[in-house]
């Protein structure tokens, strides 16, 4: 459990569970449903890299059954959230500088992650979906845990 992000991580050897895992889409714990988004870890021989100009809402298995690279074997592929960026583990140590996708080359780079940060309460490590009390309500500018209406605001 990581508590700061809010989230849970299962790691296991055996193809089978993480599979089972794989194909579920939420959890239900005391009275709530939680989503939950499967991730394979990579190799130690292997690089991420991100190929912008895919449609956003592609299904996991369209983007990897249609992403080529010409050289490598791509291993993993999914689109980050509310973007259209692939992110892509390749089988080699390098990451190609072009990748195909349903025919047209899409420019590939390094993926660089960024720090997490939270757009409702500004803290770091957690994305506003995440967040550790979500049923506490939070003035987006400033910040103030369950604001009247006519608090002063000043934002960060």
């Amino acid at each position: 459990m990581r508590l700061l992000q809010n989230i849970a991580i299962v790691k296991t050897p055996q193809s089978y569970v993480a599979e089972a895992l794989y194909k579920r889409w939420e959890r239900k714990l005391s009275e709530r449903v939680y989503p939950i988004t499967t991730y394979f870890e990579a190799p130690d021989n292997s690089c991420t890299g991100i190929a912008p100009g895919i449609v956003p809402g592609t299904s996991f298995p369209t983007i990897l059954h249609e992403l080529v690279a010409p050289v490598t074997q791509i291993l993993q592929a999914r689109i980050m959230v509310q973007t259209n960026i692939a992110l892509v583990t390749f089988e080699e140590l390098k990451v190609p500088r072009y990748v195909r996708f349903y025919g047209a080359e899409l420019c590939c780079y390094p993926y660089r992650p960024r720090q997490v940060v939270c757009k409702l309460c500004h803290n770091l490590g957690h994305h506003d979906d995440h967040r550790l009390r979500p049923d506490v309500v939070i003035c987006p500018p400033c910040g103030t845990d369950n604001p009247t209406q006519l608090h002063p605001c000043t934002s960060h």
